[in-house]
């Protein structure tokens, strides 16, 4: 009962169950992802990064707000004119028609820092993402849980998978979100020290070395 009230209270996950749209507390768009995997990826740097965005939604306005472009891919065209409306100009928006090779082949002949996979044809995309993102960038894929020969494919390719398991947006369970980051340094920056929302925030007095302490 604690968790379920510090989730809607630092969250707003009620507004978004209410409304079954990926908003947080205030209304603002969220991807939908888990939370633990919205806090971290909000800790870094994406200004000048561009992203690939298989599916599309509250998803493309948030990377819209924080990368330097959003090449979205969506093939259901209702859902394409409902969403279009509201995109930036850093967003360019396909309407893709046609099988898996039409919506993956997107991927094709461009790299991208970050690739997200969270639409349909979910293992293509993997296969494709693996030759489109750049080095040091991520490969974030949704409902892992749900795709674990398409999270094998990824982790095969010699990336290393980091599971965000938890609650989100509109859902009544908890799922996972998983990043997958290549054998080198991440080149994505930080924005600022990790922030725990609905966290004590403090600072330790062991954090800092000993001989400091002693003074």
């Amino acid at each position: 009962m604690l968790l379920s009230r510090l989730t809607e209270q630092t969250y707003g996950h009620y507004a978004s169950a209410r409304t079954m749209e990926s908003v947080g507390r205030d209304g603002e768009p969220l991807p939908w992802y888990t939370y633990p995997a919205i806090q971290w990826l909000s800790q870094l740097r994406f200004d000048g990064i561009n992203v690939l965005e298989f599916g599309s939604g509250n998803s493309t306005r948030w990377w819209a707000s924080k990368a330097a472009s959003v090449l979205a891919i969506e093939d259901d065209p209702v859902w394409h004119a409902k969403i279009a409306p509201a995109l930036p100009a850093n967003v360019e928006y396909r309407l893709v028609r046609g099988g898996p090779a039409e919506y993956s082949a997107v991927a094709t002949g461009r790299t991208y820092g970050v690739v997200v996979i969270d639409g349909s044809h979910r293992y293509d995309c993997a296969r494709a993402a693996i030759g489109a993102v750049e080095e040091g960038g991520m490969v974030l894929l949704d409902n892992s849980d749900w795709h674990p020969d398409t999270a094998g494919l990824l982790r095969g390719a010699g990336l290393t998978q980091v599971d965000f398991i938890g609650p989100g947006p509109i859902n009544p369970y908890s799922w996972a979100t998983s990043t997958f980051l290549g054998p080198g340094n991440m080149r994505i920056p930080r924005a600022r020290e990790v922030s725990v929302i609905g966290g004590v925030a403090q600072r330790s007095a062991s954090d800092r070395p000993s001989e400091r302490l002693q003074q």
